[in-house]
């Protein structure tokens, strides 16, 4: 059975150069025409910050868009895919005196070649260049900024063979190269300022949820969440919002997701159709105020639903999460307890159930979110946890995990 690695890169991409020899580096900064300009004009690019994560360490780069399309320096593309089957060197051809990729070649980064450059305003110049790629002759379309050379993703996928593919529901653009059963998915995470990540399906992926919040231990756990470079998904109360506005807008602009959990949280079937609904509307009117970030998804107060209710949920477009593991951290509010329990039961897939208004499960993630890093672990929102698995969300339809 082929293996299968999916990588899901958070956000817009972006690639430069990179040349092996300081000399051959010494001509191309000069001047030398590495590049063939075909065309020339003259456009204005949106700019995203991104970070990935390659070999445990942290990988911060930044992406453009220009007309829908996204542009991505070859080293930055390199790097992220320099431990997967798609793969592939970069080189300065000093002879032809162009850029020479080629595929399934391993891939060596020099440190300074890494490292983030700012490319100054977002006015740029767009052209047809050409560049070798397995010994043939491609013409890509390419972005200058700074400097800096970037190439559309589009150009790149045609030319390593992959297939792409729009996600309308899931915000993403699947990318797979069939032969190796291999899948690249990109995902827009919610926030101004969310950024890209890569992940592999030979390490366990999972979700941690917050509920309840924003509460006592909500800032303390952004904080840890920060540090290590992870999202979370947070499902918050509509009555919370206002009283904590700074938190939202700091949880929105981290990338991280935000869930409805109801205004009130109620006992839903105990409440009439009208009551569900203004539950459910009020909280995602206040969130989207506060925050500019609508939520798409919802989990039940107590997990508890049934089919009137699940029938009321489906029908404002959202479908119901809830949990695979809970490490009940509200019932024993000790954070070593919560750290073992997870650490002992966590499965790839899982969606973890946790409480932001306990100062204890703030606590625990100290210790819980570096261990389970250091295990393989990686952190996705419940969203791209989905659509890494392959599962299209009905609207409705209640989901435990991503198996």
């Amino acid at each position: 059975m082929k293996k299968k690695i999916t990588v899901v890169l958070l956000i817009s991409i972006l690639i430069s150069l990179i040349l092996p020899s300081s000399m051959a580096r010494a001509d191309f900064l000069n001047g030398a025409p590495a590049l063939i300009p075909l065309r020339r004009d003259t456009v204005v690019a949106t700019r995203l910050d991104s970070s990935t994560r390659v070999n445990d360490q942290n990988h911060n780069f930044h992406t453009f868009e220009v007309d829908g399309q996204n542009f991505i320096r070859v080293r930055d593309l390199a790097y992220m895919l320099s431990d997967t089957p798609m793969r592939f060197s970069v080189a300065w051809n000093s002879e032809n005196r162009t850029v020479e990729l080629r595929s399934n070649s391993p891939y060596v980064a020099v440190g300074h070649e890494l490292t983030k450059v700012d490319p100054g305003g977002k006015t740029g110049t767009t052209a047809g260049s050409l560049i070798f790629i397995d010994e043939r002759l491609r013409n890509f379309n390419t972005l200058n900024i700074g400097g800096e050379t970037y190439f559309r993703l589009r150009d790149l996928a045609s030319a390593f063979d992959f297939s792409i593919n729009w996600n309308a529901q899931n915000q993403s653009i699947i990318i797979s190269n069939g032969a190796e059963q291999v899948a690249y998915s990109i995902s827009a995470s919610q926030g101004q300022n969310a950024r890209r990540r890569i992940l592999h399906t030979s390490n366990p992926v999972i979700a941690l949820t917050f509920d309840d919040g924003p509460g006592n231990a909500t800032n303390a756990i952004l904080d840890v969440l920060a540090q290590h470079n992870v999202h979370a998904t947070f499902f918050v109360l509509g009555n919370r919002v206002y009283g904590n506005s700074d938190t939202m807008v700091r949880m929105a602009n981290r990338g991280h997701e935000i869930g409805n959990h109801s205004w009130s949280h109620p006992r839903l079937p105990r409440l009439s159709e009208a009551r569900i609904r203004d539950e459910i509307i009020n909280t995602n009117n206040v969130i989207t105020n506060v925050t500019g970030v609508t939520p798409v998804l919802f989990r039940a107060p107590y997990g508890l639903s049934g089919n009137r209710v699940e029938n009321i949920v489906g029908s404002l477009g959202l479908p119901l999460i809830n949990w695979s593991l809970d490490p009940r951290d509200w019932q024993s509010r000790n954070a070593n307890t919560i750290y073992r329990d997870v650490m002992r039961d966590v499965r790839d897939r899982d969606i973890l159930l946790f409480h932001d208004i306990h100062d204890a499960t703030g606590q625990a993630m100290i210790r819980l979110v570096p261990s389970l890093l250091n295990q393989g672990f990686q952190f996705v929102t419940v969203s791209e946890l989905m659509c890494f698995s392959g599962i299209t969300l009905q609207p409705g339809t209640i989901y435990t995990s991503g198996r």
